[in-house]
């Protein structure tokens, strides 16, 4: 009898770890399964930029955008499924990568029940969208300022150059021109003041233009003619009106970003767009 107690003794405890282990698993299922997939992340590489940073993710269906970081890294997160139309979206949504100069690109992902479909493709099982979306660019534009410092008191002429290199055989833009110049409206934006701070150039009564670019640089200048304290003193930053047509572009997702789809106003600095120069700075006269 001591010996059958011992036997059943020693039997419990190698039964011991087995149990807590069991105890500890998931009897639903694995862990994963109960984890909300409602986030999905990747990453964007801009061919020919410094900066990968400024690039618009924008998940259709729910209007959802995200930028992203200096890295080009991006997250989105759905709402909560009792948000969502009809208590949680299921079907294919497309999610965009927009610059406004680079080629538009998207990818399908797969939602059910307002949650991400992981390790169904492009998305491996933590959420991740496997490789990096590469973005190529349809233009570049840099603008150059003469002069580039003046006063308070100045009142004469501006004179701005728009470079544009055309990096595919044909593209299309939508500018405001004049008899004088393709591109003949412009912005001006007061730097660190995140586009509060604009004020317009005209260079005269103007019209929207289609002009298609062929492949290679195309130089534009425009002469604006300026009255004395017509802005403070500060830094500034010029910024033309240029539109890249691509006809793939949902306007929707344009209206998210709060501008107007080919549309000149002032909330056209809202769109993201990698440019270069452009910069003035205004002295005080005193």
């Amino acid at each position: 009898m001591i010996s059958f107690y011992r036997r059943a003794t020693l039997l419990f405890m190698c039964l011991i770890p087995w149990l807590i282990s069991s105890c500890t698993e998931n009897p639903f299922g694995s862990d994963n399964e109960i984890i909300s997939k409602r986030s999905v992340s990747g990453q964007v590489e801009l061919v020919g930029s410094s900066s990968q940073s400024g690039v618009y993710v924008w998940l259709e269906g729910l209007s959802l955008g995200a930028y992203t970081n200096r890295d080009g890294r991006f997250e989105l997160i759905l709402p909560s499924p009792g948000s969502q139309p009809g208590g949680g979206l299921t079907g294919a949504a497309h999610l965009y990568y927009y610059v406004a100069n680079y080629r538009l690109s998207s990818e399908q992902l797969i939602l059910r029940n307002g949650e991400f479909l992981y390790s169904q493709w492009p998305l491996n099982e933590r959420g991740e969208i496997e490789e990096p979306e590469v973005l190529t660019p349809l233009i570049d534009v840099s603008v150059r300022v003469s002069p580039s410092s003046f006063s308070t008191n100045y009142d004469s002429a501006l004179e701005v150059t728009t470079l544009i290199d055309v990096r595919v055989e044909q593209q299309a833009i939508l500018t405001i021109s004049d008899d004088q110049s393709l591109i003949s409206t412009v912005l001006v934006e007061k730097l660190g003041s995140n586009g509060s701070f604009l004020r317009t150039l005209l260079a005269g009564p103007g019209r929207e233009t289609i002009t298609t670019l062929e492949r290679g640089r195309h130089e534009f200048k425009t002469t604006y003619f300026v009255t004395a304290n017509f802005l403070p003193a500060g830094d500034y930053q010029i910024i033309p009106y240029i539109w890249v047509i691509q006809n793939e572009i949902p306007p929707a997702l344009i209206e998210s970003l709060g501008a107007s789809f080919e549309q000149y106003n002032q909330e056209y600095i809202k769109i993201p767009f990698k440019r270069s120069g452009g910069l003035f700075s205004i002295v005080d006269a005193r």
